[in-house]
């Protein structure tokens, strides 16, 4: 349950019910699904429905039914590369309490140079849905490597875009915070680095 220290006190509840399949295909091909279906009941809510809807000066109660789901099919064309393709539809709240609608679709090719380095390279594509409607697009490739035992380290390279959005509802009516940082068409590029360490703490005595 979401409660809201707003106006109205707004609740919002979240049913989530989903059936699911895992098989291998093949031995070089596997695919996992789910579907069901997400029941958002608003009480004393200030709009007509839970995402997005026109505002309202009195306190009103709204349900809205979506479908939701997720698949990942996934490749091994090579004995050392496998690619991947995730699809997903979710509906939930973001950090600050803003309900959100995501579409996400992604691929990723993992490839396997030796035992100790490895390349990765993703393109993905979603839209979220808050009010305004946002599309994103991004490229990233990925090197791992793992120069000792317990140690590896990563260096990716990300390229984002953001398309113009459409829609007039910047402010999400329960928060009143912004749910996108801007309508106009944006790029972003990145670089991180990620080194980790693995190890085993046992109790005194063993």
């Amino acid at each position: 349950m979401l409660a809201y220290d707003n106006a109205f006190s707004t609740q919002v509840n979240i049913f989530r019910n989903q059936v699911g399949v895992d098989t291998a295909l093949s031995s070089f091909l596997s695919f996992r699904g789910n579907l069901g279906a997400a029941y958002l009941v608003t009480d004393r809510g200030v709009s007509t429905s839970a995402i997005g809807g026109v505002n309202s000066n009195t306190p009103i109660g709204s349900t809205v039914l979506d479908w939701i789901g997720d698949a990942v099919l996934t490749y091994k064309f090579m004995k050392t590369a496998t690619l991947s393709v995730v699809a997903s539809q979710s509906v939930g709240p973001s950090i600050v309490g803003s309900l959100i609608k995501r579409d996400t679709i992604s691929a990723s090719l993992n490839y396997l140079i030796n035992s100790r380095e490895n390349l990765t390279f993703s393109a993905s594509g979603n839209r979220q849905i808050a009010g305004t409607t946002s599309d994103y697009a991004s490229v990233s490739a990925t090197y791992g490597y793992n120069p000792i035992r317990d140690v590896s380290l990563q260096f990716t390279y990300r390229y984002q875009h953001r398309f113009a959005s459409t829609g007039t509802t910047i402010f999400d009516p329960l928060t009143g915070t912004p749910t996108v940082s801007g309508t106009g068409p944006a790029d972003s590029h990145s670089l991180m680095f990620v080194a980790t360490h693995n190890f085993l703490v046992l109790p005194h005595g063993n």
